[in-house]
């Protein structure tokens, strides 16, 4: 989140403290995303340190931040309830370091294995005139209910990103990240499961033009290649195969809109194409699944209307058609579906701290609880952040 407030209003103290205070008692715990997806799910578009998951060479922007996390579902096109924590530390010779923990979940196909979030690492560096982050994630578990039973589940992402300045008006950011699972599943010393070409592969491409001081463009380009496969066991014997193609890819643009210094306004479109094929070696049929975005779209706007004080309004459109086909062509479905959303988020500012909170979409309908005594929580998501 950029904070673009930098001055406390005289004699606001107590009044921001009061509030800030009402706030936290209303709300329940988020993510690191609270900002960019109130504002019309912008995330892949804005700019903000939600950036270092994807770019990791943004961590050379946001040095010396810590952020705190928590909570639910902004909308159906956001993350299940997570919890996060990140420090950021700048280094000697301009480079920066940082340092994630959370509480996600990675499922396993084919198997009845969790990996749990353990540790998240960044790693940036100037280069010449670009800059260059690293990014290694690690997921893991192990269970072993009785001495004969053992399972366990590791995933590891290893990625890697460049900043380029391309002439005074254009910056060029680029992603390259590998995925890989592992995991065991083993009953009486006898093998159940194993995995088989357990990887992904994933490239992003982004811009940033601007067009005039207060107008920018944003292109961007994503694609991703996902393969999973089980072989199963039944006796120490092999029974049988799964296999799994997934193929994804997005383009897109967004317009950034800073008419004045305390107002941002976004709106952004893409176009998704999402493709996966299904092996088993128990049937000849090869099921296939192609799934069109067409549009998503967003739009967010973004007004300080104190220093201290922001609020952030967003919609969301999307269109999809999905296509299936099983045996060849033999058996084939086509639906087609839309969805709309509407976000609201506040911001509260106060000297190098700040909060963001993503307003519960029931609460707009029945009232924070505080006042009406109904289930439906003030916030979904909070997040606080700290630059020291």
């Amino acid at each position: 989140m950029i904070i673009r407030a930098t001055k406390l209003m005289n004699g606001g103290g107590l009044i921001q403290i009061t509030f800030g205070v009402i706030l936290f008692i209303a709300s329940p715990i988020g993510a690191t995303d609270t900002r960019v997806e109130t504002l019309g799910a912008s995330g892949l578009f804005i700019e903000d340190e939600n950036n270092i998951w994807h770019y990791p060479a943004a961590l050379l922007r946001y040095p010396d931040l810590l952020v705190f996390s928590f909570g639910g579902r902004t909308n159906a096109l956001t993350p299940p309830s997570e919890l996060y924590t990140v420090g950021t530390f700048a280094l000697p010779r301009s480079m920066a370091l940082g340092i994630a923990f959370g509480s996600g979940q990675k499922a396993v196909t084919y198997a009845p294995l969790v990996a749990q979030e353990r540790l998240h690492l960044f790693w940036g560096v100037p280069v010449g005139s670009r800059k260059l982050g690293v990014r290694f994630s690690r997921f893991s578990a192990l269970r072993n209910a009785v001495p004969s039973y053992e399972r366990s589940v590791s995933k590891t992402h290893l990625g890697a990103g460049l900043e380029s300045q391309l002439g005074a008006n254009m910056l060029l950011e680029t992603a390259l990240s590998l995925n890989v699972t592992n995991f065991k599943d083993i009953v009486n010393g006898e093998k159940n499961s194993e995995p088989m070409g357990y990887w992904g592969l994933e490239l992003r491409m982004r811009g940033r033009a601007n067009l005039r001081n207060n107008i920018r463009i944003i292109p961007l380009f994503e694609f991703s290649w996902n393969v999973r496969g089980v072989r199963f066991f039944s006796a120490g014997q092999e029974t049988g195969t799964e296999e799994e193609d997934h193929l994804t890819a997005r383009i897109g643009a967004a317009f950034e809109i800073n008419p004045r210094e305390d107002l941002l306004v976004i709106f952004h479109t893409s176009a998704l194409y999402n493709h996966t094929v299904s092996k088993s070696s128990a049937s000849s049929n090869e099921p296939k699944v192609t799934v069109w975005d067409l549009p998503l779209a967003g739009l967010g706007l973004e007004k300080w209307i104190r220093p201290w004080l922001a609020f952030r309004v967003g919609a969301m459109l999307r269109l999809w058609l999905d296509e299936s086909e099983i045996g060849g062509g033999t058996s084939s479905q086509r639906q087609t579906h839309t969805t709309t959303a509407q976000t609201l988020g506040i911001a509260l500012h106060l000297g190098s701290f700040q909060a963001d909170f993503a307003v519960a979409p029931a609460m707009l309908k029945e009232g924070p609880y505080i006042m009406s005594g109904m289930k439906a929580p003030l916030f979904t998501k909070v997040a606080m952040s700290y630059h020291f």
